[in-house]
């Protein structure tokens, strides 16, 4: 009985102190709290704006704007990017500049702070690729969180185990599942395109969730490992308990 209160008077200090966290979510169900959805960051159309970010959007230079953020807006001290959070978030989404969006969050300290979370979860977990994402399935959460972990939504992003693109996929991988699909894929350089990269990662997935009975720790985990490695863990590791079994793997 004593263990039982104190392990909720623990849940409930994490779920007080970070709330947004996977902990904190978790602590939050085991106290049987209900999840409060955040509100959309909402733009302000009066909110100041950047002339030059303006000029470089009408003409379509994306390169230059991106070169633009990181030299000039990055580089601003952690309390002057503080102040101008509402102007400038917006334009890293607008040219697709993910990884210096999650940077400028790092360097506010983000994680923490409660209020800043909930005031910009948006731009914390943008809904990048979102349009070309529902083209390939009726559940995109799963797609942009695989593409947030594995690539911060780089196109280009290549890992030393040679897994290609948004969302990591090795070249062997991908022949085959772009066989079924009729993508037209040949080398690993077409994964650095979107519109071949995402419909592959997407069908890699459900063929995870076919192969795991739709248990989410284990087709979600052989994404990254061997499928053979993850039905030997759910063998050894996995007694029942579904939080025991994502913190043993």
């Amino acid at each position: 009985m004593q263990q039982n209160e104190e392990a909720m008077s623990i849940y409930q200090d994490i779920a007080e102190e970070i709330p947004f966290d996977y902990y904190g979510i978790m602590s939050q169900r085991e106290l049987k709290k209900s999840f409060t959805l955040i509100k959309q960051f909402i733009y302000d159309p009066n909110q100041q704006t950047d002339a030059q970010l303006e000029w470089l959007n009408i003409f379509k230079e994306n390169d230059l704007a991106v070169n633009y953020l990181d030299q000039e807006i990055l580089k601003k001290k952690p309390s002057e990017l503080k102040d101008i959070a509402n102007s400038y978030l917006p334009y890293f989404v607008k040219f697709r500049h993910y990884q210096g969006l999650l940077r400028y969050l790092s360097l506010i300290n983000i994680s923490t702070d409660n209020k800043l979370i909930e005031k910009y979860f948006s731009f914390l977990y943008p809904l990048a690729y979102f349009d070309q994402i529902k083209l390939h399935t009726s559940n995109p959460a799963l797609p942009l969180s695989i593409m947030r972990q594995e690539s911060v939504f780089n196109t280009y992003a290549r890992s030393p185990a040679d897994a290609f693109g948004l969302m990591q996929i090795i070249p062997e991988t991908a022949k085959a599942h772009a066989k079924n699909l009729k993508v037209p894929f040949k080398n690993f350089e077409d994964l650095y395109q979107p519109e071949i990269n995402i419909p592959i990662g997407v069908n890699i997935l459900d063929s995870n969730i076919r192969k795991f009975g739709n248990f989410l720790p284990a087709y979600v985990a052989a994404y990254n490992a061997d499928g053979g490695a993850v039905k030997n863990w759910l063998i050894q590791r996995y007694d029942g308990d579904t939080l025991a079994f994502i913190e043993n793997i």
